[in-house]
Order: C-alpha cells, then sequence, then structure tokens
C-alpha cells in the first residue's frame, strides 16, 4: 500500500511472508485465510505467502512453506519445474497468454496429484503472483472434460484478473461478466448485491447484469435461497420444479432455469452471482458448478477488496482534507539529509514559503530561523542525528513575505531504522506568535506593576481571607512591622480592637460586592503602640472570586484628620460667633423698631405715621431675615419658604383686611444678601397690594387675592408679586419715579442684579429676575408693560 503523505510510519526490516503482506493488504490476506482453496503468492526468490487450505493440500506445514529458502518447484515433478518457472516469469511480466494453468505434484500424504491454478499478477512495489489452486485429481478422468473445464477454468481466471483490478470501471464488470455469460452459455448474467450488511438481512440489492433485457432483470431473492446462499450454499432451480411463490417472479421474465452463487465478502454474504437460462435444454454439471463457485469466490473477495479501497480511500481524503485544512504545517522530513518529503499548504501562512518550496529546498527551514534561535538549532541538529530529539520545542523565524518574527511551537516523532539511526521526523508546527505576544505583554505589564508596587507613595498589600500575603516596603513604613512579620499572618495584628478589625472586614466585603470596590476609614496599632488613622482602599484580582485575593492601598491620614478636627470645632465656634452676630442685629433691629413703635404714638399726622409704620415693616423684614439665621442649622442660608411666609402674615395681620395671601416658595434657599433684598422688595410690593389694590368701593367680586412666588429658572431666580386688585394707576404706571414704593423696588433690584418686569392688564403683577450669588453680573432694567 502506498504511504500517505504526512502519515506517520516506521520502517522495520521484514521477512518475505510480512513484505507481502504489505504488498497485498492484510484485508485480502484475511480473505485468502477464509478460503478453502489453496492460495500462493510467489515472486522470482519463492513463496512469500501460502494460506492454510495450501498447506492441507500438500500436507507441508504452513511454516515449511512460508520459510526462506523453501523451493516451491520441489513440490511438482521433476520434468514440469523448468516450465514451471518459465510460466512463473512470464506471469510476472505480464506475457502470460492464458490465465490458467494445470500441473501435477507430489503431496506428502496423498502421493502424486493433479492441480489447476487460477494466475493473478498483484500489483505492489515488486512483481509478485496469486495462484489459486484447485484439486482436479478425481475429475481428470476425461480429455474432453477436462478441455472444457480448462477452458472454462480459463475463462474465470480471464474474468477474475478483470474484477481484481483497482478502481474497476462499469464497462470493464460488464465485460467480465460477459466471458463468463459466454463460458458457461448463460443467456444472462446478474450480480445482485445488497445495500445492507448482509443478503440474509432482506436489505434491498442493486444489480449489474449482461445479457437480454439486462434493465428488467432484477429477482426479488425468496427467503429461502437467502438461507441457502448466505450458508455457502448454490442454487439451482429449475422452474417448472419450484414452488409457486418463487416460481411467478421467473416466469415474468422467462427464465426456465437457474443458478444462484453467493458472493461472500470476508465472512459475510453480501449477494449472488445469477446465470439465467431461458430453456432447460442445457443445465449445469455438478463440476461446471464447482468450477464456477470458484470465479464467485474471486467475485466476492473482489467486492471485499472494492469496498476495503473505497473505505480506504474515503478515509485518505478525509486525512488529506483535515491535513490540508489544518492551519497547523504538517510535514515529513528525511534524515539525515533535512529532505522534506511532505508539506501541508499552511506553511504558506506561516512562513511565507509554499510546500513546495520546502519539498524542493533541503533544511528551508534553516534558513528562516531568526538570528537569535541559530545556535540553538545547531545544537539541536547534532543531537537529532545522534537520536536524541525533544518531543515539542519553541523557536522563533523570520516570515519569508513580511520579515516579521514569528513563533513557532513544534511537536516531534523521530522514526528510526532497525539499527537505532534516525531515518525521518515527522511533525506539526503551529504558529504561538499570538500567544507569545500576550506572554511578552504580559511578563511587560507584571514588571510595570511590581516597578509602581515597589516606588508607589501609598501602601500596597495583597490579602486572601484577611491573610497578608504580599506588602510593599511603604506598608512596613507606615506600621513598623517588616514584609516578614506581616506576610503569612492575620490582618488582625494591626488593629487596636476587635471592634475595629471586624468594622472593616463587614464594611469592605459589603462594598465590595455591591460596587467591586470598598473604602473604608479605620485605625491602624503600629509595632511600637502608636495608634494611626488609615484610609483603606481595597479591589478584588478576580471579580467574581474573592478567595483569589483582594488587593488594597493604605494611606496615613492622620494628620488630615487632626487637621479636619481643627477646622471641625473652628467651623463650630464660628457658627456660634453667627449665630450671635445675627441675634446681636436682629436685637439692635428689634429696639430701633421698638423706637420707632414709641417715635408713631407721638404723632398725631395720620400721613407721618403711615411713613412710621412702613419703615418699621421696611426694618422687620430685616430682623426677621436675622432671626431665621440665629435659629437655623446653616447660618449662611435662609428658608425663604419659612421666611416668606412669616413675613406676609406678618403684613396682612398688621392691616385689617379680607384679603387672602398664597405664598409657593418650596425648598428655594438664598443667601443673606439676596434673602435681605428680596425681604424688602416682598414689603414694598405686598404692602403696597394690601394698602392700595383693593379700595372699601371695590366689588367684592373676585375675592381679593395677593400672590407670592419664589422659584428657580435655570440659572435666575424670579419673585412674583400679584394681586387681582384695580391695578397701577395710569399715571404711575407711565411715570413709576412718582410711586416711592415702586422706586424703592426698582432699587432693591439693581442690588441684586436683577431685571423688574411690571404688568397691569389684570390686576398687577411685579416680577423680579435675578441670577443667583454666583452669576450675579451687571444692573437689571425695569420694563414696564400694561393696557391702556
Amino acid at each position: 500500500m502506498n504511504e500517505t503523505p504526512g502519515e506517520p510510519s516506521e520502517t522495520v526490516e521484514t521477512n518475505p511472508f510480512e513484505q507481502a503482506l504489505q504488498s497485498i493488504g492484510t484485508q485480502i490476506t484475511d480473505i485468502l485465510e477464509a478460503t478453502s482453496d489453496g492460495a500462493l503468492v510467489l515472486n522470482e526468490t519463492g513463496i512469500v505467502y501460502a494460506n492454510q487450505a495450501a498447506s492441507e493440500l500438500w500436507g507441508i506445514p504452513l511454516r515449511e512453506l512460508q520459510a526462506r529458502g523453501f523451493d516451491w518447484t520441489s513440490l511438482l515433478r521433476a520434468t514440469a519445474r523448468t516450465r514451471a518457472r518459465q510460466v512463473l516469469r512470464a506471469a510476472l511480466a505480464g506475457t502470460l497468454p492464458k490465465r490458467t494453468a494445470t500441473f501435477a505434484a507430489v503431496t506428502r500424504h496423498l502421493g502424486e496429484r493433479y492441480f489447476s491454478a487460477s494466475l493473478t499478477p498483484v500489483s505492489g512495489a515488486d512483481p509478485m503472483l496469486l495462484a489459486v489452486l484447485y484439486d482436479i485429481s478425481g475429475r481428470a478422468t476425461s480429455g474432453n472434460e477436462w478441455k472444457r473445464r480448462a477452458r472454462l477454468l480459463e475463462e474465470i481466471g480471464r474474468a477474475n484478473q478483470m474484477v481484481l483490478s483497482q478502481d474497476l470501471p462499469l464497462s470493464q464488470i460488464r465485460a467480465s461478466m460477459e466471458i463468463l455469460r459466454q463460458a458457461t452459455h448463460a443467456n444472462r448474467v446478474c450480480i445482485q448485491v445488497t445495500d445492507g450488511p448482509a443478503l440474509e438481512s432482506g436489505a434491498e440489492t442493486v444489480q449489474v447484469c449482461v445479457g437480454p433485457a439486462a434493465d428488467e432483470a432484477q429477482l426479488a431473492v425468496p427467503p429461502r435461497w437467502r438461507t441457502m446462499l448466505s450458508g455457502g450454499l448454490p442454487v439451482q432451480a429449475v422452474t417448472a420444479e419450484l414452488p409457486t411463490e418463487e416460481r411467478q417472479s421467473l416466469e415474468a421474465q422467462s427464465i426456465q432455469a437457474l443458478l444462484a452463487l453467493p458472493l461472500v465478502a470476508g465472512e459475510v454474504c453480501r449477494g449472488l452471482i445469477r446465470f439465467d437460462r431461458m430453456s432447460t435444454d442445457v443445465l449445469w454439471s455438478e463440476e461446471t458448478i464447482v468450477v464456477l463457485q470458484t470465479g464467485a469466490r474471486a467475485w466476492g473477495n473482489a467486492l471485499a477488496l472494492a469496498e476495503l479501497q473505497s473505505a480506504l480511500k474515503a478515509s485518505e481524503e478525509r486525512y488529506r482534507r483535515l491535513v490540508e485544512a489544518s492551519p497547523d504545517f504538517i510535514y515529513r522530513m528525511s534524515l539525515p539529509d533535512g529532505r522534506y518529503e511532505y508539506a501541508s499548504p499552511a506553511v504558506l501562512a506561516m512562513t511565507g514559503y509554499t510546500a513546495e518550496q520546502f519539498q524542493a529546498t533541503p533544511k528551508l527551514i534553516l534558513e528562516i530561523i531568526h538570528p537569535g534561535w541559530w545556535n540553538y538549532f545547531e545544537t539541536q541538529w547534532v543531537a537529532l542525528l545522534e537520536g536524541d530529539m525533544p518531543p515539542t520545542y519553541e523557536y522563533a523565524i523570520i516570515h519569508g513575505k513580511t520579515g516579521e518574527t514569528r513563533w513557532l511551537c513544534q511537536r516531534n516523532v523521530l522514526l528510526k531504522n532497525d539499527g537505532g539511526a534516525p531515518m525521518a521526523i515527522e511533525g506539526i508546527v503551529t504558529d504561538i506568535t499570538a500567544r507569545k505576544r500576550a506572554e511578552m505583554a504580559l511578563h511587560a505589564q507584571e514588571s510595570m506593576l511590581q516597578n509602581v508596587f515597589r516606588a508607589a507613595p501609598v501602601g500596597i498589600g495583597v490579602v486572601s481571607d484577611r491573610t497578608i500575603l504580599q506588602v510593599n516596603d511603604r506598608i512596613s513604613e507606615l506600621t513598623g512591622y517588616s514584609s516578614q512579620e506581616l506576610i503569612g499572618q492575620n490582618a488582625r495584628m494591626l488593629y487596636p480592637t476587635e471592634a475595629d478589625y471586624n468594622f472593616v472586614g463587614d464594611t469592605k466585603y459589603a462594598q465590595i460586592n455591591q460596587q467591586g470596590t470598598g473604602t473604608v476609614e479605620t485605625r491602624w496599632r503600629k509595632k511600637d503602640g502608636t495608634i494611626i488613622d488609615i484610609l483603606l482602599v481595597s479591589a478584588p484580582l478576580e471579580a467574581t472570586d474573592l478567595s483569589a485575593g483582594v488587593t488594597f492601598t493604605a494611606v496615613d491620614i492622620t494628620d488630615r484628620k487632626r487637621a479636619e478636627d481643627q477646622m471641625r470645632a473652628s467651623l463650630q465656634q464660628r457658627e456660634l460667633f453667627l449665630k450671635e452676630v445675627h441675634h446681636s442685629v436682629k436685637s439692635n433691629l428689634a429696639v430701633i423698631n421698638s423706637l420707632l413703635e414709641l417715635q408713631a404714638m407721638q404723632i398725631d399726622d395720620p400721613r407721618a405715621a403711615e411713613l412710621l409704620q412702613k419703615s418699621r415693616d421696611r426694618l422687620y423684614a430685616m430682623v426677621h431675615v436675622h432671626e431665621q439665621l440665629h435659629s437655623s442649622s446653616n447660618v449662611t442660608q435662609v428658608n425663604m419658604e419659612d421666611y416668606i411666609n412669616v413675613l406676609v402674615s406678618e403684613l396682612a395681620t398688621s392691616r385689617v383686611s379680607s384679603v387672602a395671601t398664597t405664598v409657593s416658595a418650596s425648598g428655594s434657599h438664598l443667601g443673606i444678601e439676596q434673602a435681605t433684598l428680596c425681604g424688602l422688595i416682598l414689603n414694598e410690593l405686598v404692602s403696597n397690594a394690601l394698602d392700595h389694590a383693593f379700595p372699601e368701593d371695590r366689588a367684592p367680586d373676585p375675592a381679593p387675592q395677593v400672590t407670592v412666588k419664589l422659584r428657580e429658572r435655570d440659572d435666575a431666580t424670579e419673585l412674583v408679586v400679584e394681586d387681582n386688585g384695580v391695578g397701577m394707576p395710569a399715571d404711575i404706571a407711565r411715570n413709576h419715579q412718582a410711586a416711592l414704593g415702586l422706586d424703592i423696588v426698582m432699587m432693591l433690584a439693581k442690588q441684586l442684579e436683577g431685571q423688574l418686569y411690571v404688568e397691569t392688564t389684570q390686576g398687577t403683577r411685579v416680577e423680579v429676575s435675578f441670577p443667583r450669588a454666583n452669576k450675579m453680573h451687571g444692573i437689571g432694567s425695569v420694563h414696564r408693560a400694561h393696557t391702556e
């Protein structure tokens, strides 16, 4: 059998019998061993193979027949030996005109016997001849009968020769069947082969026929016939004598007589060869059936051989596809010349050279080895020729097209001859460039991380199950412990109390499970007993597996904590001071308010008393700001909702009025300056609305209403005061300088760097829009809109 490129093999010294097995295939040998006919494989030097049946025909032990130096012509009559050698040489050369030979032999147990041999050349590295022997001693009584059988046997030999050829085309199969049809005087010869494992299984059959009506000649094989054929028995039938169920299909094709012989492939009957006659004038004699059975056995052997060849071809094709589709370079190199007997196509992408270039250039791999690996390969080549080769190794090459460095991993099988000398290498080469680059990148990253780990100005460490696995020098500086004293110890040794230790564990791991990282402030106790404040930040090495370890950073925040404590104490003192300031301002303003109230009690002029009251209202607006800040926890921000509610309520209470007030300022907070200015604006606008928007002669419908709104708009704050009263007098609307209250509002709006809008369409609506404290810029203007 031919060797498949790339397939591992090993050559060992064999005897002629083993060489014959390698030449004709172990499968065919199994078939010949199973047959009852003697079989010999001969070459010019003698017998290279004999089956058990041949041993029994001559009465000579099989071991003796297959021994080296055994003279096979010693089995023949002395007068026939020269002729026998001539026949052998002609058969081996392919010049023998006949495919059969008859001869007389002297057996050790039966004396002189007559044999007929069917001769078939066997293809292979060395010419050989397959001879199938038949003992014809008991039938060699009639000269004419002998000649007839000889001719029939010769025709069967011709047919067998055609069948045993490899890659047998359908036309040649039909030609060999035609030979059998004429030799047996049959009207039609058909071969039916099951489409399943065995004829007895009843599977459908496929067929080839020669003779009349060949396309319609397939017969359903009756169960009784299947049983006989599966047992190796022939079926000879005269149609008229058959049972009705077996006769009908024969009569439908005008078959009067039939002979069916089993086709045995290996040990399984896979079908039959059928001889049909349309008359009964000539039937098959027992001797003829015996001779035809010999041919049928050859056809069965051919069937098995064809199936084996087909399976082998399919297997080789699958192997070839796998090898050629593989991204790995598969090769076979002969030694010591370094010639590539086979190279798979993947070598082109891997090296830049084609498989043909590798096969044409011995040791081509040495020309593309990376310079850094020359010495290694020279050493390996010397060791290789001495029979020493590692099963795998890695090396680098320079790609022949791109010039880039490629990393390869090679797995080898070193084949040696019988003397132990290396004769070939078979190997698989995988491109591991991507893996190598990843490994080098990882190594560089690890080196960088180690450098960062060592040089980091903060403490870095790794723990697993809170056992310290690794620390940098900064951790040792922070704690006073050396790395040897810390590594392998539980982190409990760093905490002053069990409560601190448990708090860090519970808090940190809860944060890691929820957020992926954990941050916690704690305390550590140094080796000398000093307590320091530490900020710990932790993250797992593997997000889904905390047991793999947790890395942490530790920063000494003792100084920061002290500064924070000092700052916190300072802020508390400042807040107390501001509260006292606000209280003092409120008290002073309250005294001024009381003085104004006493002054008002001594004035009889109503107009003067009204002006004093307005001044007191303005003063109260400022007093209430400081009162809010004094009572609030935030001494810099005024809760405007509370402030406006109290202010509007006080203004409404100070007047006997049925006007309803509504305040909307949810969530608004302003600084003291803006809150004070807003309070003064509100005082002027709400007071004017309460005093002038609803005269006594006005109809009470709709119900008097004053609404105050404070709302946030992008980067601005809007203060709106509106009423549903009689509106502002037309002359004031045209010249707002005439009204003191409106002048004050405009002045205050300018201080807020805001804009003033007045609308008198329905009642009066005044809007002051001003930027937030950190956005104030420029001077606001006043815009008026009214309906004449």
